[in-house]
């Protein structure tokens, strides 16, 4: 870049600045050309000035002096009209964030456990009865928590619940020792039984009755009294009770199956409210979620009336069912040992129902094959007929109380049931017990439950509704709608014996 050097008139010689025609031709020039800068300055004023003018013009309507006034009105009219639209938009606003915080003030934090990867399901359940759950969302693995102000029983269903929590309560962090925990329980409960003492003032003995069960669990399986460790709380529990309110009754044990002797037993003996809730009987349940996150709740005996269908006698809402070894086409004629495990679904019903089957009783099992559920019956001293295109065990195939019918489960009918049982059972009901198993979509289950259900042809009833992947997740939804015109006790749940199924059961009174 080259640089110039700005020349100063003092840089020149004295002499040169004394001439005095130069100096004054420099004059002249200097004025000349100052004058026309100065014109072309007001000039270019003069059409800026124009051009504002002009846009000026190109935006203003042209008024008459008449319509002035009215235009003014009209200008005024606007924008209070606009004002009172932002100020009602307003008020909408505030209304509804009124409505919404009160709607959460009044509905209750409730923790529902779902299995393990199913909490999405859940929550896609729970959207399919959005008036009556609302903000579901996963919290943690078989964790979901869901808003109800349960003001009305809960007579449906849910699926992918194992258990409710409601109103669920979380420890402090920093309680992690067995002692304080032992402390945050026991005091809980005594605050519990003493706010039902206080909804109740007019129904003192019903309150002092009240007798309460001790859930502790963790994601993946409950703690039971035998087990190490937690499963001290529930003696030190009952003594930091007992210590602190005297007054509060002992804590009621629930007894454990822990072999299938145990379970044939309680069978034949029909002991149906073994492991129900008494009538006065409220739940404490304990989740340790993480090793940080605990949470208690207290149900006490009026709302769980109201959520018997969500609400499990059971830890967790597990219930594990003794395993047995598997014995295929066995000579052994006395079927001492199952063909398959599919045994452990339909005592799992049985025990979560309360109802067993009887000696006696006329049980129809739909895809029997191999022969699970048809042992079972046999074993509790059913008759039973199994329907299938394959055969059963062999040992089974021999067994006297057992025909089998070659052929489609849908094209079976109670004329053909008539040649294959002599007696067929008492009362109105044709058979005591429908039993499914079917390896097929939901949609053959549904038809069965149609023909044999609400037709009332069968007293009790367990389909498995059997799905691939989680897209056919949807028919539940159908499900709940075609038993609301059923008038009888059903259950949809998924039992701890189930795969990629659910399992619809329940009886007529």
């Amino acid at each position: 870049m080259i640089h110039l050097k700005k020349i100063s008139f003092n840089t020149f010689p004295v002499a040169f600045h004394q001439h005095s025609v130069f100096s004054r031709t420099i004059t002249t020039i200097n004025s000349a050309s100052h004058r026309k800068r100065m014109e072309i300055k007001q000039q270019r004023g003069i059409k800026m000035k124009k051009k504002i003018a002009d846009k000026k013009k190109m935006h203003t309507i042209p008024q008459s002096n008449n319509n002035t006034t009215n235009n003014t009105t009209k200008a005024k009219e606007i924008t209070n009209t606009s004002h009172t639209i932002q100020n009602n938009l307003n008020d909408a606003n505030n209304e509804s964030q009124t409505q919404t915080t009160q709607k959460k003030t009044k509905e209750k934090n409730h923790m529902i456990i779902t299995p393990i990867k199913l909490e999405a399901s859940l929550v896609g359940e729970l959207g399919f009865r959005e008036e009556r759950w609302t903000s579901a969302k996963e919290i943690a693995s078989a964790a979901v928590i869901a808003y109800n102000n349960f003001d009305n029983e809960v007579e449906e269903p849910l699926a992918f619940c194992k258990q409710i929590m409601p109103n669920k309560h979380k420890l402090e962090e920093e309680t992690r020792s067995l002692e304080k925990i032992t402390t945050e329980i026991g005091r809980y409960v005594i605050k519990s039984y003493k706010e039902e003492k206080e909804r109740n003032p007019d129904n003192k003995t019903k309150s002092e009755k009240m007798s309460w069960r001790l859930h502790l669990f963790t994601p993946s399986s409950p703690i039971h009294p035998f087990t190490q460790g937690r499963g001290s709380l529930f003696k030190e529990v009952t003594k930091f009770i007992a210590k602190n309110k005297p007054s509060i009754p002992r804590m009621r044990e629930i007894p454990q199956i822990t072999t299938m002797e145990n379970f044939f037993e309680i069978a034949k003996n029909n002991k149906k409210d073994l492991f129900e809730f008494e009538p006065n009987e409220g739940l404490m349940q304990v989740y340790f979620l993480q090793q940080n996150k605990i949470y208690l709740s207290f149900c006490p005996p009026d709302l769980r009336k109201k959520l018997r269908s969500l609400i499990s006698p059971f830890p967790a809402g597990i219930l594990h069912i003794p395993h047995l070894p598997i014995q295929e086409n066995s000579s052994d004629e006395s079927c001492s040992l199952p063909p398959s495990s599919a045994y452990a679904k339909l005592a799992e019903v049985q025990v979560r129902m309360g109802r067993y089957i009887q000696a006696g009783d006329v049980c129809v099992d739909f895809g029997a094959c191999p022969g699970g559920w048809s042992w079972l019956a046999l074993k509790q001293g059913a008759k039973v007929v199994a329907v299938d295109w394959t055969p059963l065990a062999a040992n089974l195939m021999k067994h006297p109380s057992l025909k089998f019918h070659h052929g489609d489960a849908m094209e079976f009918s109670t004329e053909k049931l008539s040649t294959l049982i002599d007696s067929p059972t008492k009362g109105d009901f044709v058979v005591d017990w429908i039993l499914s198993d079917i390896a097929a979509l939901p949609n053959k289950a549904l038809l069965l439950i149609e023909k044999w259900v609400k037709t009332r042809k069968c007293k009790n009833f367990c389909f498995t509704l059997k799905f691939v992947g989680s897209e056919s997740y949807g028919i539940l939804g159908m499900v709940k709608d075609a038993m609301i015109s059923v008038p009888c006790q059903y259950y949809l749940h998924q039992l701890n014996a189930n795969g990629n199924e659910l399992t619809i059961y329940g009886y007529w009174e």
